[in-house]
């Protein structure tokens, strides 16, 4: 599932700052991997200071509703620097 996340987070890092400004807070989409169903999830926040925060979450459910795993990864974009990839203590909340 790490690799789904990456090429969503690749995928969105292409377009421009503008379009990445304006997703929605919450999006989700399924996929289907190897025969299996994956949510895939993007969240979009604006922090304090104005950098915008990306991230994509993908989980794999069970039978009753029991997520089996989940993959999270993310970026923090501001108009100054370049994308700085999330740190795993930023991405602990979605996961």
């Amino acid at each position: 599932m790490e690799d789904i996340v990456e090429q969503k987070l690749s995928a969105l890092l292409t377009e421009p700052v503008e379009k990445l400004r304006l997703l929605p807070e919450f999006s989700q989409q399924e996929v289907v991997v190897d025969g299996k169903k994956i949510a895939l999830a993007t969240y979009h926040e604006i922090l304090k200071n104005g950098s915008h925060r990306i991230v994509v979450q993908a989980s794999r459910e069970r039978w009753g509703g029991i997520v089996a795993g989940v993959a999270v990864g993310g970026y923090e974009l501001s108009d100054t620097d370049d994308p700085r990839k999330l740190r795993a203590d930023e991405l602990y909340d979605y996961t």
